[in-house]
């Protein structure tokens, strides 16, 4: 990737956008080395926002845990999605904005993160009510396991910028990619599946 790639790529304009942070070293794009410390700015303070708690795919949840967190949507049932086999949790930096989207709430400066997590398989130890933070799905009962990655969707004028972040902070894609558009662009809500996750559903593979 050139420098006029990257550049492009930083602005959310390219169709496809696979971001090599060493370009930005390579370069010394002061533009990128801004845009790579707000993205890792925006993955240290997500976790003070609202989180959402949509409808699980595929699964039954058992509602928020004990320490107050969001029951994971399940990705496995998104099909072929780029979130395929992983739990998920969604925060939104404006919650208020993100659940009136079906009734066209604007999404102006908005700000979605989807934190990516392994499946860990859990042996239920006997009858009774599971564990808080379980969820049963096709694979049986799983919890949150190691941290895979954390995705964000930003809201730049009238269209949203992707990116995604290893656990260690490290911008692996940006822009539009080709991966994340796959789903997004045919959502109902300008790219979004809203709180009912509707378009996702109908579209489910266990």
């Amino acid at each position: 990737m050139n420098l006029r790639t990257a550049a492009v790529c930083a602005a959310g304009l390219a169709s496809s956008c696979a971001f090599e942070p060493r370009v930005e070293r390579r370069a010394e794009s002061s533009s990128l080395d801004e845009l790579t410390r707000h993205l890792r700015a925006i993955a240290a303070d997500y976790r003070t926002w609202m989180p959402l708690e949509p409808s699980p795919l595929g699964a039954s949840n058992q509602g928020p845990g004990a320490g107050g967190g969001s029951p994971p949507l399940y990705g496995s049932a998104a099909g072929d999605s780029a979130h395929a086999g992983q739990l998920l949790y969604v925060f939104a930096r404006d919650a208020a904005a993100y659940r009136g989207l079906e009734s066209g709430a604007p999404q102006r400066d908005q700000v979605l993160v989807l934190e990516a997590h392994a499946l860990e398989p859990l042996v239920m130890p006997g009858p009774g009510r599971p564990p808080a933070d379980a969820l049963q799905t096709p694979r049986g009962w799983v919890r949150a396991g190691a941290l895979t990655g954390i995705h964000v969707m930003e809201r730049i004028d009238d269209a949203w910028r992707y990116a995604s972040l290893t656990p260690e902070g490290e911008v692996t894609q940006l822009g539009r990619p080709a991966a994340c558009l796959e789903c997004h662009a045919h959502a109902p809500f300008d790219e979004l599946f809203g709180a009912t996750l509707r378009g996702v559903r109908k579209n489910a593979k266990p």
